[in-house]
């Protein structure tokens, strides 16, 4: 469905409202096996939402999170990216590690509060 969608915005809405609410009817491990056969090659756009799909997944499923970071790690999509001091790199092994870090971080702050 996403390769249907041209407009930008509207591939942005269906990744963001419709996939990232709706994970539990996908099935992930053929999403990944998408990703990783199709990312590298991809155009602009489609490998963005991709790579976009592929860090949600590692940040959000810890049980494919070590699969989605060597899919990043191999294809290195967005690796060159540049990235402004203080964010986050796009680049999806960075960014997983990086969100997965600040939860934990926040999940400790909450529990040391509690």
């Amino acid at each position: 469905m996403v390769r249907e969608r041209l407009a930008p915005k509207v591939r942005d809405w269906f990744v963001n409202y419709v996939v990232k609410k709706s994970p539990d009817g996908i099935n992930l491990s053929r999403l990944l096996d998408v990703v990783e056969a199709e990312m590298k090659d991809a155009p602009d756009r489609l490998q963005w939402e991709m790579n976009n799909t592929l860090a949600y997944i590692g940040i959000e499923h810890a049980e494919h999170r070590e699969r989605a970071l060597e899919i990043g790690e191999r294809l290195e999509v967005l690796k060159d990216y540049p990235t402004p001091p203080g964010c986050t790199s796009p680049y999806a092994p960075l960014w997983i590690s990086e969100m997965v870090r600040r939860h934990r971080l926040s999940s400790i702050w909450t529990l040391s509060r509690g």
